[in-house]
């Protein structure tokens, strides 16, 4: 796998930045841009900082589905799987996103966002910082759960699972931060089709 996203990285700064020759990234006009070794486990970052980026890529989840939320102490509201090109010494995960929910319930009720290894779940643990949600208390209102660049760190290369749910602190059985997901025409006759989406961006350190 770094292997051939390497090589999609050379070839893509070849589109914009010059040709790539041997160990050398050239611009138009025949100079080197930056010179690497291919022995290096550092080179592509350096080639992503000569092009000035720290993106190693960005993945994008859509999720339209209506679901109506069970009453719980704990509950997930949606799990997706993300896959990390390059090891927690040398990138990191930052995740922005929108989950649109549908008639208040609980409302504050212990909303997290998780990844195993990078995040924890205990009491006051890193997974319920950095997400917000915001919705009027009353019938028929429109929730969002909401992240605006939670990091997570500590990641080996790999595949990952984000979880996103609520926990609350108390143990409190009968929770839940709103009553329906991806609401639609089902919960009020005006309303189309709603979406959740996440962008999960890589980034080198």
């Amino acid at each position: 796998m770094p292997g051939r996203l390497r090589l999609d990285i050379l070839e893509e700064a070849n589109e914009n930045q010059g040709i790539v020759v041997s160990n050398n990234l050239i611009n138009n006009d025949g100079n080197p841009i930056i010179t690497f070794s291919a022995n290096s486990s550092g080179y592509i970052r350096n080639v992503f900082s000569a092009l000035g980026t720290r993106l190693v890529k960005q993945s994008h989840y859509v999720n339209s589905t209506r679901v109506g939320l069970a009453d719980s102490n704990a509950g997930t509201i949606w799990s997706v799987d993300i896959a990390k090109e390059f090891g927690s010494t040398v990138s990191e995960l930052v995740v922005f996103g929108q989950l649109v929910g549908h008639d208040n319930y609980s409302d504050v009720c212990g909303i997290y966002a998780h990844i195993p290894g990078s995040t924890t779940l205990s009491t006051d643990g890193t997974a319920f910082m950095d997400i917000s949600y915001v919705g009027g208390n009353a019938d028929g209102e429109t929730f969002n759960i909401i992240l605006t660049g939670k990091r997570f760190s500590n990641l080996n290369e790999g595949t990952h699972t984000l979880t996103i749910g609520w926990s609350t602190k108390n143990n409190s059985t009968t929770d839940k931060p709103f009553v329906v997901w991806n609401p639609n025409s089902t919960d009020d006759a005006r309303q189309h089709q709603t979406r959740s989406q996440l962008y999960v961006q890589e980034l080198f350190l």
